[in-house]
Order: structure tokens, then sequence, then C-alpha cells
């Protein structure tokens, strides 16, 4: 096909009528099939319930969506055009993402020949989004639903010990890529694949997940199980001071060493931290040494080592003030066209975004090497990453758990930036909002739909997540005020009503009416009993577990057997009686904690020393240690478990979780120090 058509067609699928007339600013279209979606509700008529409309998926705002974030479940369909068919006979497909899609005519995601022969170039097609390849830029994408959607890729358990059923996709010389139900496939290497394993597309195979890389979206496999949990490299100290034990897995010329620290993606030693210290150190694949976290960087993953502690111990999660007014120090590191990281003394570098940069002043040419004041302006707790600016705040910034999301309260906001995400608006908060899109009221798409950066609006705060560092917020002032999640019943047997808000594998999003939302998990649910939930359709739920720290809601379409006893009850009785013992639950296990289900609103967790000596579904006998303020959830050690537990070394898993509780015991003294030296 010619390239000018190819064009007009690429055209044609972005250019979406839009409703209503055309206003002074210029409007972003919206897509036609989220306004014609069709209507699927689990509430009953009888209930007296308005059903709202439903919610289509986010408005692609500045043209094509970028792959990384581009959907990829083979659950939402996607409209596309037809572009060109390849020799091979695959279609290719303009769906509205950065790159054009593949119908594949062979391979694993190959597509029936008769419906690709039906298709030419101009026609336009529903597909599904079932894989993508970040670094080789490439969508794949078929004609047909997937019964349950595909997990995300935040979603994967990358503890080494974690198993997966999955199913070998494709052949490569350096390895086998395998199908785990992901939007990503994970990577087998050929070092990891036993010599009487002979692979081939379409067999079964179960792996383990042992890396995980943010930057590249990769996942690298193994066959075998490790001996300990990975844990998750957010919750390392990188204060520089404390000692971490590692080993070699290999070196690459010219950057370094990488070294296994025992975590989700392993760290790099320096080329230059090795040269500096090669008389004494020989290192070789497999040496054991003692390392020093001296950079984590929140957005790729990427850990820095030393082999000498810090002269001073950087400032930890708690010592960043983020309220526009407290100066910091800084000097810049690196240097992007987006902005500029810069290093204020914090276990990760921090990032300047180029619209912090006041124009046509001094500081608008940042350059590598120099110093700054800087003030941090945004945190993000899931992530660990600070934002900052050079100009000082006229008023400090309201903590997001300050911040009232009645719906009610007005603040005065402007649009800071508008992508393919939505709009997000700088209202004098820690936390950059998102405006939510409402599409029950036309009123408002055309309100919304006309904002550009840099446009004043006001808003009202409606809902926040303080576990992930998010707040939503509306152009429209609730007649009624949202109640609080503290005001929900977290019994396990009242019913709320709630809509779906985003799905995301099987796991739902789900406004309860509260300015918090809460998350339907149905990941260990069997598939017969699994519901198919769209975004818009309305469910009775029931409260099973409510987070005491970040007030994050656990949800379930069953309600409990028992009713759950309130927190307060327990720590009432943990005060009278340390020795009291509750019957748990196994409900998940990953990075080396055993979550429990204890009877509380609250859960409970525990130290998995042994692999494979718990499993979901066990029933264990524990006693609380303590209330966990900072992870909102019961420390418990285990009694005696059910003759099931027993069988796989009770006794074992006693000795190796007291060695795992001194080494936690470690690190939480190491932040305690942290805390003190940056308190004196």
């Amino acid at each position: 096909m010619p390239l000018r058509l190819r064009g007009m067609l690429r055209a044609s699928l972005r250019c979406r009528p839009s409703l209503g007339s055309a206003p002074a600013k210029q409007r972003r279209p919206l897509h036609a099939h989220q306004v014609e979606r069709r209507q699927v509700s689990l509430a009953s008529p009888a209930d007296g319930v308005k059903i709202p409309h439903a919610r289509p998926p986010k408005v692609i705002r500045n043209g094509p969506a970028p792959l990384s974030s581009f959907v990829v479940d083979q659950w939402t369909p996607h409209e596309g055009i037809v572009v060109d068919r390849l020799q091979s006979g695959a279609l290719l497909v303009d769906v509205g993402c950065e790159v054009p899609g593949m119908l594949p005519a062979v391979g694993y995601f190959a597509s029936n020949a008769d419906e690709l022969d039906q298709l030419s170039p101009g026609d336009r097609v529903t597909c599904y989004a079932c894989c993508k390849y970040l670094e080789s830029k490439k969508l794949f994408l078929s004609l047909h639903r997937r019964e349950v959607p595909r997990e995300r890729w935040k979603k994967v358990i990358a503890d080494g010990q974690r198993p997966y059923e999955g199913v070998v996709q494709r052949l490569a010389p350096f390895g086998v890529f395998v199908d785990l139900g992901t939007e990503v496939p994970g990577l087998l290497p050929n070092e990891q694949l036993p010599s009487e394993l002979h692979c081939k597309v379409g067999d079964a195979i179960t792996v383990y997940v042992v890396s995980k890389r943010p930057d590249t979206t990769k996942l690298d496999l193994a066959t075998s199980p490790r001996s300990h949990a990975l844990r998750r490299w957010i919750e390392i100290p990188g204060d520089g001071r404390t000692p971490h034990k590692g080993t070699v897995l290999g070196f690459l010329e010219g950057r370094g060493a990488f070294i296994d620290m025992g975590f989700e993606r392993p760290a790099l030693l320096p080329m230059a931290v090795i040269e500096a210290q090669e008389e004494q150190t020989d290192l070789k694949c497999g040496s054991e040494l003692t390392v020093y976290i001296t950079d984590k960087q929140s957005k790729s993953g990427k850990v820095t080592l030393a082999l000498a502690p810090s002269t001073l111990p950087k400032r930890s999660w708690e010592d960043i003030i983020a309220d526009g007014q407290t100066p910091y120090d800084g000097v810049v590191r690196r240097k992007f066209d987006y902005g500029a990281l810069v290093d204020i003394g914090y276990d990760s570098l921090c990032f300047l975004p180029n619209p912090q940069v006041p124009k046509n002043s001094a500081s608008n040419s940042v350059s590598v090497g120099r110093e700054l004041t800087v003030y941090a302006v945004q945190k993000r707790m899931n992530t660990g990453r600070v934002s900052l600016s050079l100009e000082r705040r006229a008023k400090p910034l309201e903590d997001l758990q300050d911040v009232c999301c009645d719906g009610r309260s007005p603040y005065r906001g402007i649009v800071r930036t508008v992508n393919e995400f939505g709009l997000f608006v700088d209202f004098g908060c820690s936390v950059v909002g998102m405006l939510d899109e409402d599409y029950d009221d036309p009123a408002l798409i055309e309100k919304q739909s006309c904002l550009q950066a840099g446009d004043v609006v006001t808003v009202y705060p409606i809902c926040k997540d303080l576990g992930n560092g998010r707040v939503y917020l509306s152009l429209k002032k609730r007649d009624v005020p949202i109640r609080s999640v503290w005001d929900l019943a977290a019994d396990g047997q009242t019913p709320y009503l709630a809509r779906v808000v985003s799905v995301h594998g099987r796991d739902c999003t789900m406004d309860l009416g509260a300015d918090t939302r809460g998350l339907l998990t149905r990941t260990n649910a069997p598939l017969e009993t699994y519901t198919k939930l769209e975004v818009g359709d309305m469910a009775h739920v029931y409260i099973h577990h409510r987070n005491s720290a970040t007030a994050s809601l656990t949800l379930s379409l069953v309600p409990s057997p028992v009713r759950k006893v309130p927190s307060s009850k327990i720590l009432a009785d943990l005060q009278l009686d340390a020795s009291k013992v509750y019957t748990g639950e196994v409900y998940c296990i990953q990075h080396g904690y055993v979550f429990l289900d204890i009877g509380s609103e609250l859960g409970a967790m525990m130290l998995d020393a042994v692999p494979s000596a718990c499993r979901i579904g066990d029933r264990i006998r524990v006693r609380i240690s303590h209330h966990d303020t900072r992870r909102g959830r019961f420390r418990v050690v285990p009694i005696t478990t059910e003759t099931q537990h027993a069988q796989r070394g009770s006794n074992k898993c006693k000795e190796a979780w007291e060695d795992r509780e001194d080494a936690e015991s470690v690190e939480e003294e190491a932040v305690e120090n942290q805390k003190s030296h940056s308190a004196g």
C-alpha cells in the first residue's frame, strides 16, 4: 500500500467524531466505542438503584498511545483499521498505538486463516491486544477475546518461589519465551534449561520469575525455585552504610559486575569501583562480597553499589519533606530532554522536570554537575520517587493524608499535564491530582475535552489512594458529601453496591462511593467461579480487609462466613493477653512473607522462612507479635500448624524464621539509626 494512503487511513482512525459543537479551544476527539458500549450489570432492578452509564476506557488525548501504556490484556476491545497485508499473510492494524499491531498468520498467536482472508486494507476490525515487546516495538493482536484477562506486568511476583504454569510461546537462539498469562512473556535462558528438557511451541512448563526489570518490563525465568525468596528492592535500605551480602553473577565489559543481593533485580557494581580496589578484591563469578547501596533509581529499578560505606548516611523516605518550601542542596547528575536527575542526599536520584524550570532565567540552563537549591513538591509512595522544583511555593503544600475528599471542598488548581493517561492538576498538594472523567454528565465531557495545560480550574477531590500516592479530582461539586472510608463496615458481611472503575487481569478496582476505592481480588479464585465484569458494571461487594496505614480495601463478591472482628478489639485483647492464639488461613505467599486471614478487618503477615512450608489454604495457629503501623497489618509468629503443614518441617521453619527475623531487625535498626542521625 502506498505510504500516502496508509497515512490517510491512520489519520482517519485518530480523528473520530466528537460530541457537541466545537468551542473556541481545540477539542480532543472521543472514540465511537466509548459512547455506544452495551451496559451489563450485576445489580438487580429490585434494588431500586439507578445504574449509571458504562464508563469507557480512557481517551487517547495526544495522538497515538505509547506502547508502554497500551492496554494488553486480550480482554479490552480496540477498534482498528487494517493498513497492510504482509507476505506471510499477517495483517497490520492501526489500533491507536504508536506502533501498528500485527494479526499473525503463523506462530503462537496465529489467527484463523479464513478470518484473515476476509479482511483487506481499509476494513475496520475489533481486535484484542495479547502481547507486546517494548524493546523491539512489537504488538501482537488477536481477533478473539480471552476467557480471563491477562495480568499486568506489575502483578507478576518475582520472588523466585512462586510457580507459574506457562506455555512455550517462541524458541530463540538464546532461550525460550514463555507465556505466563501476562501482557509480556518471560524469557527462560538456555543456561536455565535442563539438558533433558526439550521444549517446543505449545508445551506446558512450570517456571519461576527470578528477575523483573521495570525499565524494559523483561521477566527472567528459571525452572527451579530459589532457596530463599527474593525481596522487593524498594524495601531494601539504600542509606549507603547498611552492609548487604551479595554474590557475583557475571561481568559486562565496560560497565562492571552484576551482583545478586537477594531481591528482584541484580545490582550493578561499577567498573570504576572495581578498578579502584582491584588489589584488595579479586572478583570472579560466584565470589561473595559485602556491598553498600549508593543509588536506587525508582523508575528503572536499577541499583548501584559500592565496596565501602558512605561517609554520611543518605536521607530516607520519611526525611524528605514535600511541602514545596523546605530547601535542599542538590547536584545535577544526569540530563534528559524531559528533565534532570538531581542528587539531594536521598537514597535515589530525584526528578526535576523541565516545566519546573522557570523560563528566561539563569536556572533554565541546567547542566550536569551544577549545584542547585531545590524544593520537594511530590512523593510517590509506590515507587519511592521524589519530584523537585526550583521555585519555592508561596504556601506549603498540603499532605495527601490531609486532603479532604468529600467532593464538596473546592481547591484552586492549574492543569499541568495532558497526556494519554488523562489530565493532571496541581492543586496545592504534595501529589498532583488526576482529573477523573465522569461520563454520566455530558456537560463535564464537553468541559474536560476543552482543557489544556496552563488552564486554571476549580476542582473537588473525590478519592485518594495513600498506598500508591494518588488523588482523583472532579470538576463537579457533589450534592451529598462523599463518605469516609473509615465509616464503612469492614466486617465481611455488609454488602455495598459498587461500580467497576477499571479491570486489570482478574482484579477490578471498585468505587463504593467512599473517598477510597477498593480492590476486588480474584487471583486465587477457581476459573469456573470467575464472574466477568466490565468497566461500568455494578456489583454487590463485601469488605474483607482494610489496611490501617493506607486505608486500602480488599473486596470480595462472596460474604465472609463469620463477621470480621474490629481491629480495635484485637488490639485491646493483645494488651490484656499477649499469648492469645488465633487460627489464620493463608491467602497469599510472596517475597518471603505469608499473608493470613485471622478473622479481623486487618490482615496478618509472618515471615516465610522455609520455601513450600506453607501453601494457600493452610490453616496455621499464630500469636500476634505487634501491630505493624508502617505496613498496616498485624505481625504474627507461628505456634503450631495443622497436620498438613507440620509434615513439611515445622521445626526447621521455626529455626529459619528466627534467622529471618534477626536479618529484618538489622534493617529496621539501620532505618532507626538513619532517622536519629537526621534528627541530630
